[in-house]
């Protein structure tokens, strides 16, 4: 899990200084000097549902229909089943986003002038957001299963205005990735931390 979180949030830290991503715009030096103090908060909540896609989805929509659609049913049950394993087992996914962005933030040269403090001492609130997470087939004829997320971040003034909103995700196409079959998350608990 670590690996996956450090990868997404490596990406989200990386658009957020350098704005290197097609659709996300560059945190201004202006904008950048308009805070020396930071508090780092995570979203209220992450998404209720697991993502998952898996071979049942390509054969539903190859069956097509009311065959299709209950061939795809399938799907639901094991997104359903990753979602209680990891509530079970209390993967704390914004514990360990809001933790490795921190590390990074704290060692960035280009940050390094920005003081991390409690949210009602901060000048700045990074807010911390996991849009979608899940696991999907890397392609549609791996038995594999890697790990997806979606996070971004969002940077509020005392005043509570956007300065700035960043996204970035990692997907189950990532070759890097950890991935494994079904079997083996559900058999061995650590494989679920593993891959995230």
């Amino acid at each position: 899990m670590k690996n996956l979180l450090k990868i997404l949030v490596l990406s989200v830290f990386f658009i957020f200084v350098t704005g290197c991503a097609s659709t996300e715009e560059k945190l201004s030096t202006e904008k950048r000097n308009s805070f020396q103090s930071v508090a780092i908060i995570s979203a209220d909540k992450i998404p209720d549902e697991v993502f998952y896609t898996g071979p049942e989805h390509a054969f539903g929509a190859t069956l097509g229909g009311v065959v299709g659609a209950l061939v795809a049913q399938g799907a639901s049950t094991t997104g359903e089943k990753i979602e209680t394993h990891i509530k079970n087992n209390k993967i704390d996914i914004q514990g360990i986003f809001h933790k490795e962005f921190t590390t990074i933030f704290r060692g960035s040269d280009n940050l390094a002038d920005k003081i991390i403090t409690t949210p009602g001492e901060a000048d700045a609130t990074i807010r911390l957001v996991i849009g979608r997470y899940g696991f999907g087939q890397p392609h549609g004829f791996s038995s594999q299963r890697k790990p997806l997320i979606i996070g971004g971040i969002e940077i509020l003034d005392k005043q509570g205005n956007r300065i700035y909103a960043g996204s970035a995700s990692v997907t189950p196409l990532n070759s890097e990735l950890y991935g494994t079959d079904l079997d083996n998350y559900f058999s061995n608990p650590s494989n679920f931390e593993k891959a995230f």
